[in-house]
């Protein structure tokens, strides 16, 4: 017990595991903006973080509160309760594609001004459940072909690829297809494309 201080501020014992990455994320959030801090105090997490608040219309390195709820505007998410729609979870996930779940903090909207453990294990866990589902089963066909342009939110081996002028849409798909599974054949781990939002 720490005087003067709420337990849901510090003693995480008994937080389950399959928390712990977004609990960290949101109460690591939380110090940095109760610090007030510029994200460029922050190298680590200006690194990951630098891609989004530029998209955001930010030039120098934003407070970290100041580019959620930028975010949070965005996104159209209630102020008052969590809520996300498809579509939202999809600009969601593209916002914070940066590792580590800082998802949470543009979600939760306690964030920042109650700790993590105030909000009942239940709630957190039907939330994380909603957050944790992919959000590239309910993609477009665009958003689908914009995810391998050299300006993708993702980071990857980038290549450079032909498209023969004679070649058909079945040759170009079967090459492509060959192309993938003798130079990527550790894509195959991952398993057949299912049905879901198939372009």
């Amino acid at each position: 017990m720490v005087p003067g201080i709420a337990d849901q501020e510090w003693d995480f014992s008994g937080l389950r595991k399959d928390e712990r990455l977004e609990c960290r994320a949101y109460e690591f959030g939380r110090e940095i903006a109760m610090r007030d801090d510029s994200l460029s105090d922050w190298k680590d997490l200006n690194e990951g973080l630098q891609g989004v608040y530029r998209s955001q219309g930010f030039t120098k390195p934003p407070l970290l509160k100041d580019l959620v709820f930028q975010a949070r505007r965005e996104l159209g998410l209630s102020p008052d309760a969590f809520g996300i729609t498809s579509e939202q979870k999809y600009l969601l996930w593209e916002l914070t594609v940066v590792g580590g779940r800082w998802d949470v903090l543009v979600a939760f909207p306690e964030w920042p001004e109650s700790p993590y453990l105030t909000i009942e294990e239940a709630e957190r866990l039907k939330r994380l459940e909603v957050l944790r589902q992919p959000a590239l089963p309910e993609l477009t066909e665009k958003q689908w072909a914009d995810l391998l342009l050299p300006d993708s939110v993702f980071e990857g081996r980038r290549i450079e690829l032909v498209i023969p002028d004679q070649f058909k849409y079945y040759e170009c798909e079967k090459a492509f297809k060959a192309y993938l599974r003798l130079y990527f054949p550790e894509k195959r781990k991952y398993g057949r494309a299912r049905d879901f939002g198939k372009p």
